[in-house]
């Protein structure tokens, strides 16, 4: 790593691009992600933990 502090000591290894959970395996989205602009948040509910 480029950090210098050696390599990376992991007990398991998953891809980086995978097939997302399908809708029933996820948890519901119930906390509100505020983006700070008004327009966005009042044109575009966005949930804290949302892919899409």
């Amino acid at each position: 790593p480029i950090d210098g502090k050696g390599p990376i000591k992991a007990e398991q290894f998953r891809p980086v691009e995978s097939p997302a959970p399908s809708v029933l395996d996820r948890k519901p989205v119930s906390v509100p992600m505020q983006t700070g602009l008004k327009a966005i948040d009042a044109l575009v509910p966005i949930g804290r933990g949302q892919r899409e």
